[in-house]
């Protein structure tokens, strides 16, 4: 047998996956490679070594590399350039559980100042996977006679027996770049799934800044269908963003997903993943093509009633309750079973107008799903849901500096364009209900052939609505035109109230009510562009309810009443109250959603997702067979108190701490909560709250992430106050926005002040100025200390602490 023949009938393969060599250039990775593979198959008799090289000359090289990686037993893979082809065959090996080697050359030096190969994969998602470094042949065939072999690492990361494969319809990994195309598709894949009733989960960064290596595995293999938006290779740190997208490509591929990639034009897109990917000139070019894949895949999907949920068996897993989303959106239908009653509910069901006040996670978006189930029921409710899924940008919308007299007339003017289009939406929803055989009206054919014409102004909210008149007035030529405007709406505006003011006149019924639902107000609040417009737009939204009845009626036999209801994140309602003329006005409007006071009603939340997920029928049953069944933390304590004391409460808190408690304990296979899971949870608590203290101030100190950057080296530890007040200098804070700022850390609970003397924290603001005077009275003061990340630094110093 020749030495060939005998190389071919080898069935145990080892696949090299790695960058190819530039022309013209010495590689030193590739060489070492290269002569890696040669020595190896010269003396190894079980393996035969392949490189992706091989197949470099095929017409169909991405399958032909796709199928050697399906046949080999071993993928070794150079990560050292981070190499976008490269990861996606990684994705694709740990898909279909294939042994790994990962080779770094660590002391490379990657492009764009990024760093060492070492330090940029010490920050990646696969980091927690170990890689042999490597300069030569002879340290990869030590690394393969060692066999240093990752196995099962799929099982590693996530514990795939636990997983329901394409429980979930659609995963959509969003562009990390906040511009147009990328807001207009996150829009539009809502509105598909929402008109199919589809299980959609997403990375909205708005709503939880980081997630996990694991999350996004969990969703990669739950999900039917994969949406992944790269970002354009001109964007800032868009190599390393698009290598994770690469890599979470893979992933999906060898899951058996179908995946569609976007990318911005001209996109140098890797060899493996161009047959799946999209590259577009416009927006709307984007999400035409993108919401045409999704119509083909989801063709046969007949929206109708749900079936009755089938009650789980007795005997359940951990993984039922470990199942589950922190935000509202991602479980809407099963938020309503157990969905708790609130002051702040009731108030926005008995007034016409409410504004629903709180931090982010304190159920703002909860109550607006439950409120707008109960308040469709009433058929003589017309709900107009105002409710952006995505950021709208200010960077087009040059009409709301240009008529700086009229601005509050033309804020006016856009949000009855909005409100009405969206009340001709609903209307057009029922009527698509109609009884068959029953023509329509006039008035009726007159609405519906509205929506037919106009689904891009529906579709749209205020900023977008904003954005569409300055194109259209750039594009006339005639931008110094006061006219334009008054034009402009005439063609919209005057015609669909006339629509509107025909089907109520025609209805039977003499009394209606229109509710305006407004929120995600927030995902508007961009620190980047002028904050007066955006507060201007808010402002607007209060008083235009006159404005909408007085398009609406004009028969003096028929009733309308206009309720609205707005809900707002604390600073942001802050921000406002601070600004407006008659702040009174406002906080007399306002109700805050507020658990501190409540533990009895939050314990009510997560006890009422226990008894709905494991079939539960009352108190006792909740204390048998979820708290005493499912936690273990060896502590005198109930298990609730003990998360108590732990969480901010919040509902999003406490949902998140006690999934990642479940989540622990799956990928350990712990059969009760413990407290190796406790301090898992802890952990990654601490990092979410940080990123919602970002997501909550970044309106007033944009700089905030580089701020807690510097501090985490204080993680849970004393700072003297002098100290932190030059970590502020360095980004040009001034004496009075330091103290505004540390007001604001203190009042949001992530920093504290530290007596020297009684070695004793305290959360006082009040305390901690007398501190600052004594220091500046006495000759020979005490040192003024502050705590930074102060959640951490409380619950390590509990009786219960893992830590």
């Amino acid at each position: 047998m020749n030495k060939k023949s005998h190389l071919k009938n080898r069935e145990n393969i080892i696949f090299f996956a790695y960058q190819g060599q530039l022309k013209e250039e010495s590689d030193n990775n590739v060489d070492s490679i290269r002569k890696a593979i040669e020595e190896y198959n010269k003396y190894q008799g079980h393996y035969l070594a392949k490189s992706w090289e091989e197949y470099r000359t095929t017409t169909a090289i991405s399958k032909d590399v796709l199928n050697a990686i399906d046949q080999c037993e071993v993928l070794v893979a150079d990560l050292t350039y981070f190499n976008h082809n490269v990861l996606f065959e990684m994705g694709y090996a740990i898909a279909k559980d294939k042994k790994i080697l990962i080779l770094l050359n660590k002391q490379n030096k990657l492009e764009n100042n990024l760093g060492t190969s070492e330090k940029v994969y010490s920050s990646f998602a696969l980091r927690d996977i170990r890689y042999s470094h490597f300069t030569n042949y002879k340290h990869i065939q030590e690394a393969l006679q060692k066999n240093l072999f990752e196995g099962d690492l799929l099982n590693r990361l996530i514990n795939v027996k636990n997983i329901a494969p394409k429980s979930n319809d659609i995963f959509y990994v969003l562009s990390k770049e906040t511009n147009q195309a990328s807001l207009d598709l996150t829009s539009m894949i809502q509105a598909f799934k929402d008109e199919k009733k589809l299980k959609l989960i997403s990375d909205d960064s708005t709503e939880v800044k980081f997630q996990t290596l694991k999350w996004y595995l969990q969703n990669l293999l739950q999900a039917k269908v994969v949406i992944v938006h790269f970002i354009g290779d001109k964007t800032e740190n868009s190599f390393m963003v698009n290598a994770q997208n690469s890599l979470f490509a893979g992933l999906a591929c060898g899951r058996g997903c179908d995946v569609l990639l976007a990318a911005p034009a001209k996109y140098k897109a890797p060899l493996d993943y161009n047959d799946i990917l999209i590259q577009y000139t416009s927006s709307e070019e984007l999400g035409v093509d993108a919401i045409d894949w999704l119509g083909d895949k989801f063709q046969h999907v007949v929206v109708e009633k749900k079936a009755e949920r089938i009650e789980p068996e007795h005997e359940v897993s951990l993984m039922k309750l470990g199942i589950g989303c922190a935000i509202a959106e991602g479980e809407e239908q099963e938020l309503l079973s157990y969905f708790v009653y609130t002051g702040s509910y009731q108030a926005a069901l008995n007034y016409d107008k409410t504004i629903l006040i709180g931090r982010k996670g304190s159920g703002k978006t909860a109550i607006y799903i439950k409120l707008l189930n109960e308040l469709s029921s009433d058929y003589k409710n017309y709900v107009v849901k105002l409710r952006p899924e995505s950021e709208e940008l200010l960077e087009d919308a040059h009409l709301a500096q240009l008529y700086i007299p009229s601005r509050q007339s033309f804020f006016s003017a856009v949000w009855k364009l909005v409100i009405l289009s969206k009340l001709a939406n609903t209307i057009n929803e029922r009527l698509k209900i109609k009884v068959e055989g029953v023509e329509y009206s006039d008035a009726e054919k007159e609405i519906i052939n509205f929506v037919e014409r106009e689904k891009g102004i529906i579709q749209l909210n205020f900023f977008g609505i904003v954005r569409m008149i300055s194109i259209k007035v750039r594009s006339s030529g005639k931008i110094d035109n006061p006219d334009i405007m008054e034009t402009l709406f005439e063609e919209y505006l005057s015609p669909l109230a006339k629509s509107l003011e025909k089907y109520f006149s025609s209805i039977k019924e003499k009394y209606y009510r229109v509710i305006i639902l407004a929120d995600n107000l927030d995902k508007t609040w961009d620190t980047k562009n002028d904050l007066s417009v955006q507060r201007e737009m808010i402002f607007s939204l209060f008083e235009i309810e006159n404005k909408i009845k007085n398009e609406l009626i004009h028969e003096p036999a028929s009733k309308i009443e206009i309720k609205q209801i707005v809900f707002l994140r604390e600073d942001i309602f802050d921000h406002i109250r601070k600004n407006a003329i008659e702040p009174d006005k406002l906080t007399a409007m306002c109700h805050f959603i507020n658990w501190e006071d409540y533990p009895a009603l939050l314990r009510d939340l997560i006890e009422n997702r226990f008894a709905y997920i494991l079939s539960l029928r009352d108190k006792i049953e909740i204390e048998q067979k979820a708290w005493k069944e499912f936690f273990d933390f060896k502590e005198k304590e109930h298990p609730y108190e003990l998360i108590l004391e732990i969480i901010t409460k919040r509902p999003r808190d406490l949902i998140y701490f006690v999934a990642k408690l479940f989540e622990s304990a799956i990928n350990n296979e712990h059969e009760k909560v413990n407290k190796i899971d406790l301090k898992y949870a802890i952990i990654n608590y601490t990092e979410f709250l940080n990123n919602n203290l970002i997501a909550e101030t970044r309106a007033e100190f944009p700089e905030i992430a580089d701020i807690l950057a510097k501090l985490q080296e204080y993680h849970g530890q004393k700072i003297e106050y002098g100290q932190f007040t030059k970590i502020l200098s360095e980004f040009k804070y001034d004496q009075p926005r330091q103290q505004v700022l540390i007001e604001t850390l203190f009042d949001k609970g992530y920093m504290l002040g530290y007596d020297d003397k009684t070695e004793q924290p305290f959360s006082e603001i009040k305390t901690l100025h007398k501190k600052l005077k004594e220091k500046n009275f006495f000759v020979f003061p005490n040192k003024v200390y502050l705590i930074a990340h102060a959640k951490y630094y409380l619950i390590k110093n509990k009786s219960f602490s893992p830590f």
